[in-house]
């Protein structure tokens, strides 16, 4: 049963130089967890495929050697060297090197230059090294160190940018280092000489987070340096350049600071310790930016620069051809929400951007949220001073590990929970799959899900309360337009949701509040969309929102909230009939570790609690005819309990069948209404499937009737599915990521189960997650047989078979 990967998403890292664009083969490619993505965003709005190889989370990508070998780092300090290439019209990574025992903690920058074989790494040890990659073979290659230089724990680095001097005959690079101090370290050597400090830079007024280096027809270079001090500094690497006054690293120390004096820092020129004379001057400030400088590109081919900050803004610059002054020439992003700034606290921005294609008339720009805007030129009604960015879809997705994944009932759509404290919607459309909406951006972290129907769900994170979610009006006819639903969005209360100002609810607005005429002394917070008409100009309900879209737009309003547990929620699940919900909480004692049930038609408690369980249940399960439940636990122990009625759940029977914690089960559907299987998963590496037994018309027990071969690792996940008469498919997950799948067959009249093969098909591992599976879901749908995958490695992942 041959598996084929139909949809991979992760989002990106937060790290400014976690990103590359690689000009040859039109690739970008970014850090999501530990996992390297390539994303071709000119061609698609999803990922090519992930790449395995780092173990925690990916902070550095850049390339070099004319784009054909890829540097990576992340933050166990590993570095790893991987071939480029392009193979049947896909791309390829092949590891050649991997580094994992020189840095000692996580690498902060890697930069490289054009033309050199040599690039830079920085890490959070205080240490920059300096590295030489050499061809040696047809397909091998070295890398060695030409100069490791600790700069103590002081002066930690943060970022780097690195060029060839253009006058040099030994091709000297000059590279300039930004660390946990105000200067900017600037360092010269050949790959084949030691690399030395040949001068430091002052004017900034804090740390330094971004640097770019860019050429100049005349010979001389172009550094533009970002900082957390909110400004952008420009200044000239000139070529035999004589000043009237020089100002060497030796006598940068004897110097008074006077960050203040800017008449002074401006006439100052930098000597560079090279065999090449060049000198650095300050040439320019440029002040837009409300919050820290994160980025910094320079255009390919004009003299422009573009700034992407925390402000969650992106600047595009030109100088003044009169009076030298850098003008904004275009301004994207959005607007920062009010007060909010990294010294109040705030977290994110935008990480990272850069222009992409061969004309470059895109742009693609790493937000806070770990998802990816996408920016064309508008070749019509643009010019040079007055360029028009239009928006298109990029690469959305969960930046911590996916704690559950749910299909809605009619295998349309994927609801997904993280840790990332979102809970998201994904479905196809038009060959591509898209994050249709954002249902709940929470204060906590996010840990399960059930859909009721197409519009409406029960989620619970890691809080005491289960919350329900009922669509809009605008995702109702999102949904209709897009997937071919049919909700009567007439019907719904709310046209849209926001969540007002420290709560956790998402807050509904009704039809008329959405389009009443907005108060010009409006300063209340939480009315602060009412003033918009959303079915107009929030959500274009005709094709997928866009990421400023799904943040704003696309929250579905609570309805209920389910009180009743002590502890941080773990699962629930629903009957298929919609009656009957049950949930569970983290449990260590007994008094704890209970079912909770609730009558869905009035979200009231539908009976007392079940108890039986000692520990935290991991897993709930409803048979497919609704007549039985299924509970498993940490304490190793099942437990079945019988449906009495709607509404009341009684003890069957229970059993212990593993040595360790089951972590996940599954019911077999059948169709003798007297019989009845499930199987169970286990961290004790096996999986087992159970049988009941009947006397006199009633269940007594559930007995042992088949042990998968034991497994490699942990299975901390199954499911499985009926496909035909007496043809079922079985998916498990592994704690190391690996699936695998079996075909089975129920023997009439017999307690037998065959299994076929006797040891499963593993999935590819070259598409499977890099770190444990944390929940699958089978559906037969509306696409076919398809899988959808929920992982630790912060991807979700859709098979089809």
């Amino acid at each position: 049963m041959d598996a084929k990967l139909e949809f991979v998403t992760v989002g990106a890292n937060r790290f400014a130089e976690c990103a590359a664009w690689n000009s040859k083969y039109e690739i970008l490619a970014y850090g999501g967890g530990s996992l390297i993505n390539i994303w071709s965003p000119l061609e698609s709005t999803n990922i090519s495929f992930s790449q395995k190889g780092h173990l925690l989370s990916v902070t550095c990508i850049k390339f070099i050697l004319d784009n054909e070998i890829m540097v990576s780092s992340s933050s166990d300090g590993q570095i790893k060297i991987w071939k480029v290439a392009r193979q049947n019209n896909k791309i390829t990574l092949e590891l050649i090197k991997s580094i994992d025992d020189h840095h000692k903690k996580s690498v902060t920058t890697i930069a490289t230059a054009a033309g050199s074989n040599v690039f830079v790494s920085g890490s959070a040890d205080g240490h920059l090294t300096f590295w030489r990659i050499n061809k040696v073979g047809e397909a091998e290659f070295a890398v060695e160190i030409v100069t490791d230089i600790d700069l103590g724990f002081m002066s930690l680095p943060l970022t780097s940018s690195m060029h060839v001097l253009p006058k040099s005959q030994t091709n000297e690079l000059v590279i300039a280092v930004g660390t946990t101090s105000k200067f900017i370290s600037i360092y010269t050597g050949t790959s084949e000489t030691e690399f030395k400090l040949s001068n430091k830079l002052e004017g900034h007024g804090d740390w330094i987070r971004s640097l770019a280096f860019k050429s100049l027809d005349d010979g001389n270079l172009m550094l533009a340096s970002g900082s957390q001090d909110r400004y952008i500094r420009i200044w000239t690497v000139q070529y035999d350049h004589e000043g009237t006054v020089i100002k060497e690293k030796n006598e940068l120390e004897d110097d008074n600071d006077d960050e203040d004096d800017e008449d002074q820092l401006s006439n100052i020129i930098y000597k560079l310790e090279t065999a090449t004379p060049y000198s650095i001057k300050f040439d320019a400030l440029i002040i837009g930016h409300d919050d820290w400088v994160y980025s910094l590109q320079w255009h390919p081919t004009e003299i422009k620069l573009m700034s992407a900050s925390a402000d969650s803004s992106v600047m595009l610059w030109i100088p003044d051809l009169t009076s030298g002054v850098w003008l904004c020439a275009t301004r994207l992003g959005e607007i920062s929400s009010k007060g909010a700034s990294t010294a109040t606290g705030s977290y994110g921005g935008i990480w990272y951007s850069t222009w992409i294609g061969s004309d470059n008339s895109n742009i693609v720009s790493l937000t806070n949220m770990g998802s990816w805007k996408h920016y064309t030129l508008d070749d019509i009604s643009s010019t040079k001073e007055n360029e028009i960015w239009n928006s298109k879809n990029g690469i959305t997705g969960h930046v911590k590990s996916v704690t559950d994944i749910a299909w809605s009932p009619q295998g349309n759509y994927v609801l997904t929970t993280s840790l990332d404290k979102t809970t998201r919607l994904f479905a196809p459309y038009e060959g591509d799959w898209y994050e249709l909406s954002r249902p709940q951006i929470h204060g906590y972290d996010m840990m399960c899900i059930c859909p009721l129907n197409s519009g409406l769900f029960v989620s619970g994170g890691d809080e005491k309360i289960l919350r329900v979610f009922k669509a809009t009006k605008v995702i109702a006819n999102l949904l209709n337009n897009l997937l071919g639903f049919t909700i009567d969005a007439d019907s719904l209360d709310s046209e849209v949701a926001t969540v007002p100002v420290l709560s956790l609810s998402n807050k509904a607005i009704s039809s008329s509040a959405a389009n009443q005429p907005e108060s010009e002394d409006n300063d209340n917070d939480e009315d602060e969309y009412v003033g918009e008409d959303y079915t107009k100009h929030g959500l274009d309900i005709t094709k997928p929102p866009l990421e400023d879209q799904l943040q704003r737009h696309t929250l579905w309003p609570e309805i209920e909230k389910i009180y009743g547990h002590g502890y941080e929620m773990v699962t629930l699940a629903s009957s298929h009939d919609n009656k009957l919900l049950v949930s569970a909480c983290k449990a260590n004692t007994k008094d704890h570790a209970v079912i909770r049930t609730t009558d869905i038609s009035n979200w009231q408690e539908a009976s007392s609690p079940l108890s039986f369980h000692t520990l935290t249940i991991t897993r709930l399960r409803f048979s497919f005819d609704d007549k039985l439940l299924l509970s498993v636990s940490r304490d190793r122990t099942w437990s079945v309990w019988a449906r009495n009625g709607d509404l009341q759940l009684d003890q069957l029977t229970f059993g212990k069948g593993h040595s360790r914690i089951i972590w996940d089960c599954s019911w077999i559907e059948t169709d003798e209404n007297d019989e009845y299987y499930f199987a169970t998963a286990s961290r004790d590496k096996t999986v087992k499937i159970w049988r009941s037994t009947t006397v006199d018309g009633k269940i007594t027990e559930f007995k042992d009737i088949l042990s998968i071969p034991t497994l490699s690792t942990p299975a901390t996940s199954i499911d499985i599915i009926k496909v035909g008469n007496n043809d079922y498919r079985m998916a498990v997950g592994l704690d190391t990521g690996d699936l695998i799948t079996y075909k089975l067959e129920l023997v009439s009249g017999e307690a037998k189960v065959h299994v076929l093969p006797e040891n499963g098909n593993l999935i590819d591992k070259a598409i499977t997650p890099a770190a444990r599976v944390n929940r699958i879901s089978w559906t037969n749908g509306v696409q076919g047989l398809q899988l959808a995958v929920a992982s630790e490695d912060h991807s979700v992942r859709i098979y089809s078979f």
